[in-house]
């Protein structure tokens, strides 16, 4: 139940109300109105207080801001849907091939024209460890040296540790193998005029697959009839506000309507900073463990930290700097011909940090920027254009920036360093293997034989059901998001000194 005090307090707060008889007792005690105003020399008894009546104004006055954005990740992402037909969707990704490899350590010849032996990195390796891409007769290019080597003898005993020896093609060249850094190959042998045959064929591993399984979330609610009823005093004002403070006229529980918000704030925060279960504790069978099935996935925070996401780290009181913190990215992007376009969630004080630094560059940058991202999304233009994005072209990079009051909002998630965060979400650059464009982030509706995963709302009354004055209901929604390649996304991550 939405209600307000006589006197200005620190913020409404929420009052958990559990069951019908609950909510009689805690409306007597929310909305009894003092009709004295604690004075009781003033309408200190019912017959003067039958000769009064207050004069209160017609419109309840906000003062608690602009209402919070319950659904700011939905109003961005929620436009396109898929029903799937099971409650757990697996996807496999295909990473460009990178005809360079790396050694796991420093490996340095004796000296000039000597071999030596290093040791292949162990993410190079595939099939559990036991295949690497190199082979006898293979040349490598050191980068650093300009300088050829060929390798002339291999030891594969150990898993994930396969070992080459070199030998340089110059023998005036001391081999220096650096730990990490990208040696090309040539994945064919240098012969002479009588050459034999030494088969060498390679064959493409299959990437990584992922799997993404949903969460089932529920809401429960339940109220005396009684509060239907009339009350022992005639109300002068409306009791029940929406969260976007306006007036109800009810024609249903407040109740229902108190759970459908806390059903959008729960989905929006899951799709956001939602961590999978793994607790065995809380998985079961038993009621009120949740099942393995819909133990869940990770959000999109959760995500960016800790499962392949690229961080930017940045000074949050210096700001955003486009040339210092974002050239760079854009570098290593060209380098991988990968995405050139982004959409950037971020709150206002990313935004005045950004502009401090950007300002100039922003007066020149606007111009022709597709929106082709919104559109894979499900949006159109006109909801473009009601989104406020703001869309800048800079060194043939098209950002589009997207303002989210919700990550700057103290009442709900814009604590700690959230304001300060932004999300770099990849705008192109993800296709299938059917060559379709693929939206960064994609959500699914599990169905089955006569039901959906969509929201769901119950309603009973007890009435006719168990003779008790009360109704009750409950409302239950399947959410199942799936983050495409992670390290195609960023995360501008403030760094506060210690």
């Amino acid at each position: 139940m939405a209600y307000f005090e006589n006197h200005p307090g620190s913020g409404r707060q929420f009052a958990n109300v559990k069951d019908a008889l609950d909510s009689i007792k805690a409306f007597n005690a929310l909305y009894a109105v003092n009709m004295a105003d604690n004075n009781p020399t003033l309408c200190g008894n019912a017959d003067d207080t039958a000769m009064w009546r207050k004069l209160v104004w017609e419109g309840v006055i906000n003062c608690g801001g602009e209402p919070m954005e319950l659904d700011f990740f939905e109003q961005i992402f929620g436009g396109k849907t898929e029903s799937i037909d099971a409650k757990k969707i697996y996807f496999r990704y295909n990473d460009d091939i990178d005809m360079n490899v790396e050694a796991q350590d420093t490996a340095k010849a004796a000296s000039a024209g000597q071999p030596v032996w290093f040791t292949l990195a162990k993410g190079l390796h595939s099939g559990t460890g036991k295949y690497s891409y190199l082979t006898k007769g293979y040349s490598l290019y050191i980068y650093e040296d300009r300088q050829w080597v060929q390798i002339v003898d291999e030891d594969k005993t150990n898993d994930y540790g396969h070992r080459f020896q070199l030998r340089p093609h110059k023998a005036a060249y001391q081999i220096n193998v650096r730990r990490l850094k990208k040696m090309m190959v040539t994945a064919v042998r240098f012969v002479g005029g009588l050459s034999g045959p030494s088969p060498s064929t390679h064959i493409q591993s299959l990437g990584y697959t992922n799997h993404v399984k949903p969460f089932r979330i529920r809401k429960d609610w339940e109220m005396a009839i009684d509060l239907l009823r009339g009350y022992e005093e005639q109300l002068v004002w409306a009791l029940n506000y929406d969260e976007q403070g306006k007036e109800i006229w009810n024609w249903e529980a407040i109740n229902k309507m108190n759970a459908r918000r806390d059903m959008k704030w729960a989905k929006n925060m899951i799709f956001f900073m939602g961590q999978s279960i793994d607790n065995p504790d809380l998985l079961g069978t038993d009621t009120g463990k949740v099942s393995t099935d819909y133990s869940g996935f990770d959000g999109y925070i959760p995500t960016m930290h800790y499962g392949g996401g690229k961080l930017i780290d940045f000074d949050p009181g210096v700001g955003f700097d486009l040339s210092a913190d974002f050239e760079p990215v854009m570098l290593k992007n060209d380098a991988n011909k990968q995405t050139t376009e982004y959409v950037v969630l971020h709150a206002l004080p990313f935004q005045f940090g950004l502009n401090r630094n950007a300002n100039e560059k922003f007066k020149n940058a606007t111009g022709a920027c597709t929106f082709d991202t919104f559109k894979r999304m499900g949006g159109s233009e006109e909801d473009i254009k009601q989104l406020g994005v703001k869309s800048y072209e800079y060194n043939n990079f098209s950002l589009h920036f997207k303002l989210v009051s919700a990550l700057s909002d103290t009442r709900g998630i814009g604590n700690y360093d959230i304001p300060q965060q932004a999300h770099f979400i990849p705008g192109n650059g993800l296709k299938d293997s059917k060559g379709k464009e693929v939206p960064a982030l994609q959500f699914f509706m599990p169905k089955g034989m006569g039901a959906s995963g969509m929201l769901e709302e119950n309603d009973r009354d007890h009435r006719k059901i168990d003779g008790w004055d009360k109704l009750s209901g409950d409302l239950a929604e399947t959410l199942m998001m799936a983050i495409h390649c992670p390290h195609l996304h960023m995360l501008a991550n403030p760094m506060k000194a210690a």
